[in-house]
């Protein structure tokens, strides 16, 4: 097989299921009476995607609560205008909601039957560095749109979904701007990705473009001498050393390729990650949608369930 072959459809589509937030699904169409100001494209850096939504619900002020979302894409793709419904659901729930893009890996030859190895100028690293600066750009403009920021929440969907549990226990929120996460069809643990067994058998086909993608993600090569590089891009182990905050998950029951038992199984590591934050104490809600898939579109009001659970969870702490 030559290097610049595609790598076949099906493993794409697959892994996409795993880490892709699906550009349709079955929400129903969501009113926007109760949004009653929009702020679009609002810049929070230089680079094109570095761009905000914000948007108001009715009887807005100062004490209304805020959440920042991020849409998934595997870090590769996706974009802010496929979360605008769930932005506009979340207003319903008396949520100012900052949907923002942010930068994505370089794809060059990812998707070759044999990946060209590089590194991507951006990586999660940077991802949350575009996290935070968003932060800081909605907190300066906040007093300008008659808003506060003493009760801010952040949520997301597969990679945002990974994105907003790793900003939740970063130094980079070492002064707790935001009080709770919540984690849509995401992953709390990369480190199994260094298990050179990992990949044998059944899991073989998916192995050079995984590896890939974790490397371009991370910068470190996924082999056992980089464990710990992988456990600090985790939010499993970020929390088992420094502690964590409040969290919610909420998973459908068929999440990803590989087996439920799998190393690399999003739900066993979410199941995982509530047990250690039970072991401190800190008040999480572990939530799997039966007969759901990663996008959500299955049955009827997934989403609108989603934002609904969630916005609880969020005033409650």
């Amino acid at each position: 097989m030559k290097a610049n072959q595609f790598l076949p459809a099906t493993i794409v589509i697959i892994f996409s299921m795993l880490i892709s937030c699906k550009k349709g699904d079955n929400t129903r169409f969501i009113s926007s009476i109760n949004v009653v100001k929009e702020e679009i494209n609002i810049a929070y850096g230089n680079h094109a995607r570095q761009k905000m939504d914000v948007y108001f619900p009715l009887g807005y002020n100062n004490s209304t609560p805020v959440v920042f979302l991020m849409h998934g894409g595997g870090y590769y793709e996706g974009t802010k205008e496929q979360f605008t419904d769930k932005a506009k659901m979340f207003c319903t729930e008396g949520f100012v909601v900052i949907n923002f893009n942010y930068r994505l890996i370089d794809t060059t030859g990812l998707f070759y039957a044999l990946p060209l190895h590089q590194l991507s100028a951006v990586k999660i690293a940077d991802v949350l560095q575009d996290v935070d600066a968003a932060v800081n750009k909605y907190k300066s403009m906040a007093s300008g749109w008659g808003v506060g920021s003493a009760k801010m929440y952040m949520a997301g969907h597969s990679a945002g979904a990974i994105t907003s549990l790793l900003y939740l226990v970063n130094s980079l929120n070492d002064d707790g701007d935001i009080k709770a996460g919540g984690n849509w069809g995401g992953t709390t643990d990369f480190s199994q990705a260094c298990d050179t067994s990992v990949f044998i058998g059944p899991y073989a086909p998916y192995a050079l473009f995984y590896k890939e993608l974790v490397y371009r993600w991370t910068g470190f090569e996924p082999v056992p001498a980089n464990t710990l590089a992988y456990m600090a891009h985790s939010a499993y182990w970020i929390t088992k050393t420094r502690g964590g905050k409040p969290t919610i998950s909420i998973m459908p029951e068929v999440n990803d390729f590989f087996l439920r038992t799998s190393p690399l199984s999003t739900i066993t590591n979410t199941i995982n990650y509530h047990t250690l934050l039970n072991s401190f104490s800190i008040p999480n809600q572990y939530i799997e949608i039966k007969g759901e898939n990663h996008g959500f579109e299955v049955l009827t009001d997934s989403w609108k369930n989603t934002v609904h659970k969630t916005s609880e969870f969020f005033k409650a702490h």
